[in-house]
């Protein structure tokens, strides 16, 4: 688990049959947890507010990190998850319609807004995950010419054509 960029990785360690470990606290209550094992990665953002000790229990979910102990860390689970299957999109179809292009940039917020909307969700994780849903659209639009071996000047729209200016996000 990480607190901010600068912070270094704390490994976890087994203690009565659990993992075990101590960050420094976040000032935004955000921290980023990865996994790595047999050369694969998985990570997840997670939220804790204004504790001292929490017991986090993670559940693998074939390529994804779970967790379910409070109604942000769902949240949060469950755009990495939305998030994970639009990348896995981008990523292994060979052609897509300017229309299917346009789809995919927009579901990106599309997956926010459908979270945010559920309720029970602090202001500062909705404000986390717009952002962050934000910058993945942007950035699939930015991967289109890589993922899909076209020339940029093919993507048939511009990105401000189906996302908000960054002043309108921030």
């Amino acid at each position: 688990m990480t607190v901010g960029s600068a912070a270094k990785p704390v490994t976890l360690r087994v203690k009565n049959g659990a993992y075990v470990g101590s960050v420094k606290a976040s000032p935004v209550g955000l921290y980023s947890f990865v996994v790595v094992k047999n050369q694969s990665q998985l990570s997840v953002v997670v939220s804790i507010q204004e504790q001292q000790k929490v017991d986090l229990n993670v559940k693998v979910d074939g390529s994804l990190l779970k967790f379910d102990n409070t109604s942000d860390n769902m949240a949060l689970s469950v755009l990495n998850e939305k998030i994970n299957a639009l990348d896995r999109r981008l990523w292994t179809k060979d052609v897509m319609t300017g229309d299917e292009m346009k789809e995919l940039v927009k579901g990106y917020v599309k997956a926010y807004e459908e979270i945010a909307e559920v309720g029970g969700v602090t202001e500062h994780v909705k404000n986390y995950m717009k952002v962050y849903s934000h910058a993945r659209a942007y950035n699939a639009y930015s991967s289109f010419p890589s993922a899909l071996k076209i020339a940029e000047a093919s993507i048939p729209f511009s990105c401000d054509d189906v996302l908000p200016s960054p002043t309108e996000v921030f």
